[in-house]
């Protein structure tokens, strides 16, 4: 394909707010896509260029409005950016602020709003992509125990469908739509810890249902395919009643934690497998249907860190049984792994090998600790934001060099302090009163405008690497 450059102005149309190399390679569909050069995948977006994802986090007006910048926040744009004590999207004081955030966006060279995006409908810039959260009926693996809901009944496959018919109705019509999220961060191994360790508590809730489930009917359709009787699977999994027919088993309700017998993690795991595939069914069938056009980003997987020297061909965080799954369902597999890229290459190169689906790098990031962060923050510690804008422009150059790799969305947009209730502080580009670390976005900014010229173009580490 021929390579060539455009100087992108405000009406040269989505992602141009900067000038970016790209490819020309169509007219356009009008929406993103995935399209592959050769080896390297890209996303075509409607007008038919291929770019990368440059995309930023945690674009979130509440964290202007913490105890340490509230004021300060309300003098800048206007005291009707809050009402009630949280952020109001109807005013003049909301457009001033989204306003600035586009006009960060275009300073700096990105062209996505990622995941934690709190810029209302109302005010997204058309030329800059977004990516929704559709977790259509509330349904995932982080929910409280009370709230792991029966996938395999007809009136949560109601509710899905239902949800995502509303929101594709709405959704459907935004050419800078890059492609439906699901949730942030599902757990699909065992929570440590405690006596639960052994079972997720997705099976322990479907294997708690009554006998007239459909949750269960699935759980004990699994049992049925790997014992010779009730009795032999009850006894597998420690339960010490006496069994004797299956509709015996079916109405067990207190079913053993602490079952550790191979046989009986190998039936907890095939079943937490086909509810997963379920789950991932009832979502991307139902986008499918009521928004055929849009790419599925599926869940922003994974977290945790990769540690230094980490060189096993999986993430921790991902089980195997999943890579078929994500092959069925999504279009692109995201990823969320903070820490240095040739820590982290091994296991993304097996994940794309597993799934034959471009990745997308979800959430990560590098951060200089402030002193009201009270020595934690996210991100991979860095000691100045000078260091911070060059390991991104390390680990974006590093990634972009992988073929399959479209793009990483950097956490994230405003740094937290200690004192507003959220948690352990978060990164940011700039400080919470609104200020840019400009020693970080300065690299930043010219790391961004060389990415597409570093697309699939491995540097010397890469090549060598495993």
């Amino acid at each position: 394909m021929h390579r060539r450059r455009f100087l992108a102005t405000a009406s040269s149309g989505l992602l141009g707010l900067a000038i970016r190399p790209a490819i020309a390679v169509s007219p356009g569909t009008g929406n993103f896509a995935i399209a592959q050069d050769g080896d390297t995948f890209w996303f075509s977006d409607p007008a038919g260029a291929l770019t990368v994802s440059l995309g930023i986090n945690h674009v979130e007006p509440s964290l202007l409005l913490q105890p340490y910048n509230r004021s300060a926040t309300l003098a800048r744009y206007g005291p009707d950016f809050a009402r009630f004590g949280t952020f109001d999207a109807r005013g003049e004081g909301a457009r001033r602020w989204a306003a600035q955030v586009y006009t960060d966006l275009a300073d700096w060279n990105f062209n996505t709003l990622g995941f934690h995006t709190g810029i209302p409908r109302a005010l997204l810039d058309p030329r800059v992509a977004f990516c929704p959260v559709l977790n259509a009926g509330g349904v995932s693996p982080e929910a409280r125990p009370g709230e792991l809901v029966d996938v395999y009944a007809s009136d949560v496959a109601a509710t899905i469908d239902r949800e995502t018919q509303a929101a594709c109705a709405t959704l459907r019509t935004a050419p800078n739509l890059l492609g439906y999220y699901f949730t942030d961060r599902p757990r699909f191994g065992v929570r440590p810890g405690g006596p639960q360790n052994r079972v997720h508590p997705w099976v322990n809730a479907l294997c708690a249902l009554p006998s007239t489930a459909p949750g269960k009917a699935a759980w004990l359709t699994v049992l049925k395919g790997r014992h010779s009787s009730a009795g032999d699977a009850a006894a597998t999994h420690g339960i010490l009643e006496d069994v004797a027919t299956w509709d015996g088993l079916a109405r067990i309700r207190a079913w053993p934690l602490d079952a550790d017998s191979p046989s009986a993690a190998l039936d907890r795991e095939l079943f937490l497998a086909q509810t997963v595939d379920r789950w991932y069914a009832l979502r991307a069938d139902a986008i499918r249907r009521y928004d055929p056009d849009h790419l599925i980003l599926g869940d922003k997987l994974g977290g945790g860190t990769a540690a230094p020297g980490y060189r096993e061909p999986r993430h921790p965080n991902l089980p195997d049984w999943l890579m078929p799954i994500l092959a069925r369902h999504v279009d692109v597999v995201s990823v969320e792994w903070y820490g240095e890229f040739e820590d982290q290459v091994a296991a993304l190169r097996a994940i794309h090998l597993a799934t034959g689906k471009p990745i997308l790098l979800g959430d990560s990031s590098f951060s200089q600790v402030q002193p009201q962060q009270l020595g934690d923050a996210k991100g991979v510690h860095e000691p100045s934001q000078a260091a911070v804008g060059a390991a991104y422009a390390r680990y974006l150059r590093a990634a972009l060099g992988e073929g399959y790799i479209v793009g990483w969305h950097f956490c994230g947009y405003m740094e937290s302090w200690w004192g507003g209730g959220r948690g352990k502080p978060q990164n940011g580009l700039k400080d919470p009163f609104d200020v840019p670390h400009a020693d970080a976005v300065d690299a930043i900014r010219v790391a961004n405008a060389a990415a597409c010229d570093w697309h699939a173009r491995p540097t010397p580490t890469q090549a060598a690497s495993p």
